[in-house]
């Protein structure tokens, strides 16, 4: 098989395309070549649906800047 002959898709559900979640992958699958799907779901907390495909999640802000801060900041990581 070669680079081509397949079609690749990273595919989210959100709020704003739950109700034409499946119907977003018709126009791929009328090429004809197989749909490999590569990256699918939903995040996993509350609200997860409504806060957009790019969302990064649920950040500690404060851990955040103070990792940011001089001195400091290498007693805080990130969570």
């Amino acid at each position: 098989m070669g680079p081509f002959d397949y079609v690749g898709v990273d595919h989210y559900r959100d709020a704003r395309v739950e109700d034409r979640y499946v119907e977003m992958l018709q126009p791929l699958l009328a090429t004809g070549k197989p749909v490999i799907v590569t990256e699918f779901g939903m995040r996993s907390y509350r609200a997860a649906n409504s806060s957009g495909a790019l969302d990064f999640g649920v950040t500690d802000t404060t851990r955040l800047w103070l990792r940011t801060r001089p001195v400091i900041g290498r007693l805080f990581r990130p969570a």
